[in-house]
Formats: structure tokens, C-alpha cells, sequence
């Protein structure tokens, strides 16, 4: 098991789980203390497999910081999984597309 990322931001592990989920990447969420300060908690995100973990880390990266000139894509709210700009529902879960995506 590997840890492909890290962020005191509780949903940002959560959507990148759910991603990769989709693709057939199976991950593990752990909750670690911040070492700076100790009421802060840092989750973390670690790939089952580690043969899966190059296509992980090139996913994430992709999501971190995505293209410019790549089409823009939104976020499922309910499972998570990231579709294209121009598509109203999920390619996952079949859910409409709510006005904050």
C-alpha cells in the first residue's frame, strides 16, 4: 500500500477516492494529526495495490492540476465521479447534473 496524497481538506481525498473507485482503483482513506498542530487532522489517501499506484498518481496529478485547454468537467454529487462539461448527468450513477456542479 502506497499513499498517493494528502490534505487537511476532508472532501478532496474523499472525491479523488470515489474517481479512481470509478476505474477500478480501490483506495483507503486514513485520518493522521497534523504534526504542526495537534488539533489538526490530515487524511490521507493510499492505493490498495501497488501495481495500480502509477495510474493513480498520473490520474491524481491530473486532477490537481488540470490542462487549460482540457474541456471542463464537474463532479458528480452523488457518486462522486467526474464527467464532462457538456453532459447533464453522471456517467456513473445516472444523477442530473445540479446547479453548483
Amino acid at each position: 500500500m502506497k499513499r498517493l496524497f494528502a490534505s487537511e481538506n476532508g472532501a478532496e481525498p474523499g472525491s479523488l477516492q470515489n474517481m479512481l473507485g470509478a476505474v477500478g482503483i480501490l483506495c483507503v482513506i486514513r485520518e493522521n494529526p497534523g504534526p504542526d498542530v495537534p488539533s489538526a487532522l490530515k487524511r490521507e489517501l493510499w492505493v490498495g495495490r501497488d501495481a495500480d499506484y502509477p495510474k493513480a498518481h498520473a490520474l491524481c496529478t491530473r486532477w490537481r492540476y488540470p490542462s487549460p485547454d482540457r474541456s471542463s468537467f464537474w463532479t458528480c454529487g452523488t457518486c462522486g465521479a467526474g464527467s464532462e462539461d457538456r453532459f447533464n448527468s453522471c456517467w456513473k450513477c445516472g444523477a442530473q447534473r445540479d446547479a453548483a456542479a
